[in-house]
């Protein structure tokens, strides 16, 4: 290729386009030759009807951009847009999407372990209140993958150990409220044996199953952290639990509902609180888990899609159980206040005038929803 120093200061479009510069002008000089194009990204060279033309991806050169050249010598145009189309789509497909997806699920699982554990410092500080929340595992050694230690598959089993308790924990949570809304005397330290078993012993089933039929008869390879038809022996029991979690979410709301239009309150907060107690039910439980059944084809364009959806919503749910228990929960937000309010106060910062204000309005603010808090003089969670 030629470049004249009057091409120094031309677009990329005009160098492409620019016949003379192209060393192989004379090979190609044929009308039937889809022409030569710049199309933003790629300068794509003339080519014979018929072909299909390669060019590194611009910011993947391990992949393959293509365009068609059509037999009448012209390229193809997208059908909908009606422009020179380049298919790009090979660019997408991260041949990296395993360690991809494995950074999102370190990030994220870091992220709800730091927000769980300002969670837990809170509740722990601010006695008073009793609280239940999972605590995920976490695995974050790359390059360990590739060795294939038994300590290796040993963390990989325990990982799935804890991430069917944490399904069957959010089961556990559901059931609590349901006995609580229903039952007139509940015997707490009963059910709280029941949920232990359910959440902490029962997943030892399914975890020590996979653990000695994926030994025998699966891949042992990667720190068995590769997709395997085996994974469905924890994924049963899992979208089993979330379809009971899911039926007492519907019950819960059935009450809930029912109380709303005994207040005699208008239709739309009626509405409004519905909407609110759904979206506080759908993480709690775990609802949103039940996507996850719905895999994509290995290789298919939403394949990248659906991965990097399903780490976002698996790692990052301690984060989103924490922000809805304890960050926007308004009876922690005043309690944090107060404590504050109380600091400043002996440290000669605030005012007592401006320490007693704060106090009214907090107490005017939070009194309206005391009778939501409670059903049959019971307390559950205040899900508006």
């Amino acid at each position: 290729m030629r470049i004249n120093s009057s091409n120094m200061n031309a677009t990329p479009e005009e160098l492409c386009l620019d016949v003379q510069s192209s060393t192989d002008y004379h090979l190609y000089n044929d009308s039937n030759y889809c022409e030569r194009i710049f199309d933003g990204f790629l300068c794509w060279e003339k080519t014979k009807p018929g072909k299909r033309a390669f060019m590194p991806c611009p910011f993947n050169p391990e992949a393959f951009a293509f365009k068609d050249c059509l037999p009448n010598g012209t390229w193809f145009r997208h059908p909908i847009s009606n422009v020179y189309w380049t298919n790009y789509t090979p660019c997408f497909r991260d041949v990296h999407l395993p360690e991809i997806v494995a950074s999102v699920f370190i990030w994220g699982h870091v992220v709800s372990i730091i927000a769980l554990t300002l969670s837990m410092a809170i509740f722990s500080y601010f006695s008073g209140s009793v609280w239940i929340i999972e605590f995920g595992a976490i695995v974050s050694n790359g390059p360990v993958l590739f060795e294939n230690s038994f300590w290796c598959r040993l963390v990989h089993v325990l990982t799935q150990y804890m991430t069917t308790c944490n399904y069957y924990w959010m089961f556990c949570e559901g059931l609590f409220m349901n006995v609580v809304i229903i039952q007139t005397f509940t015997m707490e330290h009963y059910l709280l044996k029941v949920c232990c078993v359910l959440g902490w012993v029962v997943p030892v089933l399914p975890a020590s199953i996979y653990a000695v039929v994926r030994h025998l008869y699966g891949d042992n390879s990667r720190c068995w952290t590769g997709s395997s038809p085996l994974q469905w022996i924890i994924q049963g029991p899992v979208i089993f639990s979330l379809i009971c979690s899911f039926i007492l979410s519907i019950n819960i709301l059935r009450v809930l509902i029912s109380k709303l239009r005994a207040t005699n309150t208008d239709r739309y907060h009626q509405m409004r609180r519905s909407i609110r107690a759904i979206l506080f039910l759908i993480p709690l439980l775990g609802l949103h888990f039940l996507i996850m059944p719905l895999h994509t084809a290995k290789g298919s364009q939403m394949e990248y899609i659906y991965s990097i959806f399903s780490a976002i919503l698996i790692s990052f749910q301690g984060l989103f159980v924490a922000i809805l228990l304890c960050f926007v929960n308004e009876e922690v937000i005043s309690v944090v206040r107060r404590k504050v309010n109380q600091y400043l106060l002996h440290s000669g910062q605030l005012d007592i005038r401006q320490s007693n204000i704060s106090s009214a309005m907090e107490s005017t603010a939070l009194s309206p929803k005391k009778p939501l808090s409670h059903v049959d003089n019971k307390p559950i969670v205040n899900l508006e």
